[in-house]
C-alpha cells in the first residue's frame, strides 16, 4: 500500500503517477485500487514493479513524493518460449527460453523425459539451449522448464533436422574438340 497525506489548507488535490504517467493512463489492473490518499495493490505481479508518486497541489504550490516498488517474489513465467525451428545436420542451433521470476528461475531442458546436460548440450545463463553437431536423431519436441520457490512454468518447441544439401554427382573436367557440344551434370 502506498499512502499520501491529504487535507491541507487551502484544500489539496492529490494526483497519482506510475512510471511517469498519470495512473489513469496506465494499464488497467483489477487488483489495484486507487483512493484519494492511497493505492492498494493486491496479488502483486511483475507489471506492478516501478515508480509510484503522488503530486499534492493547492493554490500555494505543490509537493511531489515517490517510491519505487520492486516485486521480489514471483512464480516463473516464460516470456520468450522456444520457436519451432528447422536446421540441417552437422550444424549448431540455439533454442530460446527466457524465464522471468523472482528469485531468478532455474531453467532446465527436457526431451523425451530426460534432462539435457553436458556433451553437445549447453544451457546458457540466459536459459537458451545450445545444441552442437546436430544429427537426425536430434529432431523432436524440446521443453524448457523454469522453476523457483514460488512455482514453475514450461514451454515447448519442435526441432526439425534436415539433410544438408550436397553435390553427389558433380561436373568433371574433360576435353572436347572445337565445334563439338560439351555437357556438364550436377546432381544435388
Amino acid at each position: 500500500m502506498v499512502m499520501a497525506g491529504g487535507g491541507g489548507s487551502p484544500a489539496t488535490e492529490i494526483k497519482w503517477i506510475h512510471n511517469s504517467k498519470p495512473i489513469e493512463e496506465t494499464a488497467v489492473h483489477p487488483s489495484r485500487k486507487v483512493f484519494p490518499n492511497r493505492i492498494v495493490i493486491r496479488r502483486l505481479h511483475k507489471g506492478d514493479t516501478g515508480n509510484y508518486g503522488c503530486n499534492a497541489t493547492n493554490r500555494i504550490g505543490y509537493v511531489y513524493e515517490d517510491v519505487y516498488l520492486n516485486v521480489l517474489a514471483l512464480a516463473p513465467d516464460i516470456e520468450d518460449s522456444p520457436d519451432d525451428t528447422a536446421t540441417v545436420d552437422g550444424s549448431a542451433v540455439n533454442l530460446t527460453c527466457k524465464a522471468f521470476g523472482s528469485p531468478k528461475p532455474l531453467v532446465k531442458w527436457i526431451r523425451d523425459g530426460l534432462e539435457l546436460t553436458g556433451g553437445r548440450y549447453r544451457v546458457m545463463d540466459s536459459g537458451d539451449l545450445e545444441i552442437r553437431d546436430m544429427t537426425f536423431t536430434d529432431a523432436g519436441v524440446y521443453s524448457c522448464h523454469g522453476t523457483n520457490t514460488f512455482g514453475s512454468a514450461n514451454a515447448n518447441g519442435t526441432l526439425i533436422v534436415k539433410e544438408r544439401t550436397v553435390i553427389r554427382d558433380g561436373p568433371e573436367d574433360y576435353e572436347v574438340a572445337a565445334g563439338q557440344t560439351a555437357t556438364f551434370r550436377c546432381n544435388a
